[in-house]
């Protein structure tokens, strides 16, 4: 593997000590960033409820380094959206890391994969003036939509849907 691009696969139910270390190494930032508040990490439970993502109808990919060490990690997480069939994604990415194409990969990775299960959208809830990952899914190449939540908040939806491209076959 090049050392400086790291492998994207899916995660694994093995993954959750692993997914917990990556978790506690982000900075406060961006642990705020990424679940809306100050905390120092994740539970061990929570990291291997990510782990295990997949046996919820969910999914999951990681980032790992040469060393194995996971530096990325995204999420997808079933939503019930009348009837159709749409999915929660969030993404982190270690702060050494970041501007590398790492989350790029991880946001293609979970795209290719939700097409192949179905699913019509992503949703993804964000603090305002979360540039990263807005930037992220805003330059993803679907259409987008983006409103407000409560102050503070805002969601961008992604549309997967092959007919809300204009002019796909």
């Amino acid at each position: 593997m090049d050392a400086s691009r790291p492998r994207i696969r899916p995660i694994r139910r093995g993954d959750g000590p692993a997914l917990a270390a990556f978790y506690a190494a982000l900075s406060a930032d961006s642990r705020r960033s990424r679940f809306f508040g100050a905390c120092r990490s994740i539970s061990e439970l929570q990291a291997e409820r990510f782990a295990r993502a997949r046996e919820r109808g969910g999914d999951g990919w990681v980032a790992v380094d040469a060393t194995g060490a996971i530096v990325g990690h995204l999420c997808l997480e079933p939503l019930s959206r009348n009837g159709e069939q749409v999915e929660e994604i969030a993404a982190a990415v270690a702060d050494a890391w970041r501007g590398r194409g790492v989350g790029r990969a991880l946001v293609n990775a979970g795209i290719a994969s939700a097409r192949r299960r179905g699913v019509v959208a992503l949703e993804a809830t964000m603090l305002t003036g979360n540039q990263a990952i807005h930037a992220l899914l805003e330059h993803s190449g679907l259409p987008w939509t983006c409103h407000a939540l409560e102050p503070g908040s805002e969601a961008i939806r992604l549309e997967l849907r092959r007919e809300a491209f204009p002019g796909a076959a």
